[in-house]
């Protein structure tokens, strides 16, 4: 769930190129709609993306919000918001990757049981 190496950069790259994808079309809607709040949530999300913090929650709002963003666009073909939300869906699957906060938080553990006693021996009859 947690992989490292190349395929945790790799995670990490994507994580990162979509925060900066979702800020950078959220911004710009935010913008020409002028609410603060919206602006504030974008973000809040992106940095989020970025840091691999509640990383499946964050790509399910983040596809939610380009599907209502397509939505509200007329419903008309924009490579932007499909792009986006397959990579949103892809790394809700693939999860954040090792190179996270989530990582950090909820990565491996190592089990480590304590000795146990040796079992009696058994009187032979």
């Amino acid at each position: 769930m947690f992989p490292k190496g190349a395929p945790g950069i790799a995670l990490a790259l994507m994580r990162l190129s979509l925060g900066a994808e979702f800020a950078r079309d959220g911004w710009w809607a935010s913008a020409s709609y002028q609410h603060d709040w919206l602006m504030l949530s974008v973000a809040v999300l992106a940095v989020c993306l970025c840091l691999g913090l509640f990383t499946p929650m964050m790509c399910a709002i983040c596809a939610v919000s380009e599907l209502v963003a397509w939505a509200l666009d007329g419903l008309q073909w924009d490579q932007a918001h499909a792009c986006t939300m397959m990579n949103a869906v892809s790394l809700a699957l693939l999860g954040p990757g090792a190179y996270s906060l989530d990582g950090r938080a909820f990565g491996r553990r190592q089990i480590v049981f304590p000795p146990s006693d040796p079992p009696e021996p058994r009187d032979q009859e």
